[in-house]
């Protein structure tokens, strides 16, 4: 399976997007402590821009998932969480890639997306349904 070994971002609309790493944190952001997720991506098979538009559409970030693919191929799905809607950044990144301990090699660098965003207030989300329904 072309997947195994793989953690793959799902957003809401079902588009998927390999991740190497995702990192909750709490931060103070727009004079609010949110959940706030970092996210690493591949470089390989997306372009920066099209990468950006997905995080800044709310429609895509309401609800995140993951899938995990095992040794077998075997996949689990884990529920993120639901609005993640306010966009902070994206970064490219040159990182050393990790290396087997105990040989000598050269450094090989790896290029991976850092994008970061956060979760809405329950206050929010209360704000947004009551303006939908005037």
């Amino acid at each position: 399976m072309e997947n195994t070994n793989k953690t793959m971002l799902l957003l809401a609309d079902n588009t998927e997007l390999e991740v190497k790493a995702i990192h909750g944190s709490k931060q103070y952001v727009q004079n609010a402590n949110r959940d706030v997720l970092t996210i690493e991506i591949p470089v390989k098979g997306i372009a920066f821009d099209t990468l950006v538009s997905y995080f800044q559409d709310e429609d895509k970030t309401k609800h995140l998932y993951t899938k995990v693919y095992d040794e077998a191929g075997e996949m689990t799905e884990n529920d993120i969480g639901q609005h993640y809607s306010i966009y902070l950044s994206a970064s490219l990144e040159n990182r050393e890639s990790q290396s087997v301990p105990g040989t000598l090699a050269p450094p090989e660098i790896e290029s991976i997306y850092v994008v970061k965003i956060a979760q809405i207030t329950y206050m929010e989300l209360q704000l947004q349904q009551l303006l939908a329904r005037m």
